[in-house]
């Protein structure tokens, strides 16, 4: 796994969803180490380069954190279709790099914003593959697997209404190809304003490959 998507801002009184990474530096969970090395600002939603490490194994990897902004805790819908399909085709571009691991996927409750999500990336892959949409057999899917899912009424029209978008206008949610994988590269500086079509970072060799113990 090397990529985790966050559907809601933190909330420091919600203790059912705590901020499991630090704010700058490192933190430790247990056995593992969690260092930010890089927070990449987007419009409505951050990237976040981190290390895991694994202290007494002596394993690491890295891995990118993305998370959505412009959602708070207490609005029911998004401001609008874009932030989530930029957000989606941008992953996406991560995993065509090779990187075929599964997407961790999360918000507080697991059901409706994570559905959200994981609701308009398939509908995108069916989209691509076969040409069709098909929000409620994509819904029923997933249902499988995750009972309740995307169970709020108006945020299942909005899968409706943001497919509608994304089909209307594709290219307005094309997202360039984002830099090369974060195991090849390393931020250049923190805290960078940039858009989906620029570059912050720079090359630099890539890190040994990690040993046990």
């Amino acid at each position: 796994m090397t990529s985790i998507v966050m559907l809601n801002a933190m909330d420091l009184s919600d203790s059912s969803c705590p901020q499991y990474w630090p704010d700058e530096g490192s933190q430790d969970h247990g056995l593992f180490t969690v260092t930010v090395a890089n927070v990449v600002k987007f419009d409505g939603y951050n990237v976040k380069l981190m290390k895991l490490e694994h202290r007494r194994q002596k394993r690491s990897q890295y891995l990118k954190h993305y998370q959505v902004t412009d959602w708070p805790v207490n609005q029911e819908m998004p401001k609008s279709p874009s932030t989530l399909l930029h957000l989606i085709l941008t992953v996406e571009k991560e995993k065509e790099k090779g990187k075929h691991s599964p997407i961790l996927v999360h918000c507080i409750d697991g059901l409706n914003r994570s559905g959200v999500f994981c609701v308009l990336k398939n509908s995108l892959d069916r989209l691509h593959q076969d040409d069709t949409v098909d929000i409620m057999q994509t819904t029923k899917v997933l249902r499988l697997n995750r009972p309740n899912m995307l169970n709020d009424l108006n945020l299942y029209r909005f899968c409706y209404d943001a497919m509608l978008a994304y089909v209307s206008n594709p290219d307005e949610f094309r997202v360039d190809i984002m830099p090369q994988p974060v195991y090849e590269n390393m931020p250049a500086k923190q805290e960078e304003k940039a858009t989906p079509e620029e570059s912050i970072y720079q090359n630099v060799e890539k890190p040994p490959e990690s040993s046990e113990a």
